[in-house]
């Protein structure tokens, strides 16, 4: 499901929204799916579909720590502040390793 974002072409995601829709129902227990197919969702502007993309995967892994990041973003563009300032503190607290994507989504997020 991952691979699906790397494929695609700049402004068209058509096709990595397809191999992750195929990734989501071979495998919509697995949070991995579920974070692709937000990030497919928020980058064609989808952000509310995004959000609850999202938000299964944190109901799948609570600890996958990518799906918080990209979690605090989608409920900051949802206008849910407050929720994603709490989420984004917690995720301050326990940053470990290099990760410039994820760096670069947290820089964006509130104090």
């Amino acid at each position: 499901a991952e691979l699906a974002l790397l494929q695609p072409e700049k402004g068209n995601l058509t096709p990595a929204r397809s191999l992750v829709e195929e990734a989501v129902t071979q495998g919509p227990r697995i949070p991995a799916t579920q974070e692709a197919l937000g990030a497919v969702l928020s980058r064609q502007g989808e952000q509310a579909a995004a959000l609850e993309s999202f938000k299964r995967a944190y109901g799948l892994d609570a600890q996958r720590w990518s799906t918080r990041v990209y979690l605090a973003d989608a409920l900051q563009r949802s206008g849910q502040e407050a929720s994603a300032r709490e989420l984004v503190r917690a995720l301050r607290k326990e940053r470990h390793g290099e990760d410039r994507e994820m760096d670069a989504v947290m820089d964006g997020l509130p104090n």
